[in-house]
């Protein structure tokens, strides 16, 4: 994407309605994230993991145990970490099919994300509308699980039912933020450079990079336009294809899955550049650190302006802070019930001190220093009306907006350190 494409896109970004909705967009795109995942690594099962599948429930036999393979080549780190530093990507690709690229994976509707236990990074093939989705775990962030229930959906002409499945296999990972996925593992696949594989339900793999550290890669398509989709669906094997047997499967071609290995082969750990984010916030309270990063790829640099999230370990995304160039707007204020317009930094913002039926504390300005910002904090913990740990100190929401810096739209004064 060149950079007037990322341009347009960062414009479009901001210039989505400020808050008066009230639709907790933070919590909307974590859960449309989950779906995401859960889709590309669920949605229908390869024609060799489809049968091996029904084969092995069928006959209650189970492959050979999950470990590390005995090959002679390391397939990732000989030392694999147990914590990722959230605002350092931890992974990233080191081959890509000509056309791929990272900014296009963003642009096309994928996540670059990343936390203490995992790092997701998305590139994308405009001209064939295809995604590959690659998800790094930290050392023990995944633990084997016996027999795996899964809602799987079959097709019958137009109607489609769904029934569950149980797998004899698969790997229950966190994801740092709170979150858990349990990712059935159909059927064997060649090792990946020594360590053991599995495919995927949808498409695409699972290998162990190192000890006890697992990876997954998963092919995706867009729909965005008419065009896109007929190109998708001109690429042969990519996209999910008709029930078979009335078993869901994805019509995954042999040169795809070739593709995949060879891309997850190449993947390199511990190597990823820093996030640069337009803004630093104060100092956080005992306990707290930054927990997770969703970011973008933009005029050559990683850039933190989707969502940083921090927290103490009992709440890890009680704060979430959104900055990012500020863009000419028709219509910004705070006309939502409730909202108060306060001063931040000699500018004005919108405060929303209690948003009704949600336990949460917002503000946001559309233009302050050149850059926009929305920050958002949940002072109780999950499930419950106790306090998060620490809150106190912060005065706020709030307080955590006058004690941020904004360094301006200039790139090259934003740093990689988002906390002082």
């Amino acid at each position: 994407m060149d950079e007037a494409g990322v341009r347009a896109l960062l414009t479009r970004v901001a210039d989505e309605p400020a808050p008066p909705s009230r639709v907790d967009i933070t919590a909307a795109r974590q859960r449309g994230r989950r779906r995401i995942r859960r889709h590309r690594v669920a949605l229908a099962a390869a024609p060799l993991a489809a049968a091996a599948a029904v084969a092995l429930v069928l006959s209650g036999v189970i492959p050979a145990s999950l470990g590390h393979g005995r090959g002679s080549r390391q397939p990732g780190p000989p030392v694999p970490r147990s914590r990722f530093n959230p605002v350092v990507p931890y992974a990233a690709f080191g081959w890509l099919p000509a056309g791929f690229t990272t900014a296009a994976g963003t642009g096309m509707g994928g996540t670059d994300q990343t936390s203490t236990l995992s790092a997701t990074l998305t590139v994308g093939d405009r001209a064939t509308g295809r995604l590959l989705t690659l998800t790094v775990h930290a050392a023990g962030a995944c633990r084997r699980t016996g027999p795996v229930r899964h809602l799987m959906p079959v097709q019958h002409g137009r109607r489609t039912t769904f029934v569950t499945m149980t797998f004899p296999l698969g790997l229950s990972c966190r994801d740092g933020m709170g979150n858990t996925d349990r990712i059935p593992l159909p059927a064997r696949a060649p090792e990946v450079r020594g360590g053991t594989a599995f495919y995927l339900l949808g498409g695409g793999l699972a290998w162990e990079y190192a000890r006890d550290s697992w990876a997954f890669l998963s092919p995706g398509t867009t729909t965005i336009g008419m065009n896109a989709q007929r190109a998708y669906q001109a690429a042969a094997g990519w996209e999910d294809g008709p029930a078979r047997q009335a078993f869901p499967n994805t019509d995954e071609s042999g040169a795809t899955v070739d593709l995949i290995a060879k891309v997850a082969a190449l993947v390199r750990y511990d190597s990823g550049a820093p996030i640069v984010f337009p803004f630093q916030l104060a100092a956080l309270p005992p306990g707290w650190a930054v927990s997770g990063v969703t970011y973008g790829v933009a005029y050559g640099f990683r850039v933190g302006t989707v969502n940083l999230a921090a927290g103490p370990t009992s709440s890890p995304a009680a704060l979430n802070v959104q900055v990012q160039e500020a863009t000419e707007q028709k219509h910004c204020s705070g006309q939502g019930s409730g909202a108060q317009a306060v001063s931040v930094h000699g500018g004005v913002a919108y405060l929303y001190p209690n948003l009704p039926r949600h336990p949460l504390q917002e503000i946001f300005a559309c233009r302050i220093a050149g850059l926009a910002f929305d920050i958002r904090l949940t002072p109780t913990l999950p499930g419950g009306h106790q306090p998060v740990p620490g809150l106190a100190s912060l005065g706020g929401v709030l307080g955590v907006a006058r004690d941020m810096r904004l360094l301006g739209p200039d790139r090259d004064a934003w740093t990689a350190h988002p906390v002082r």
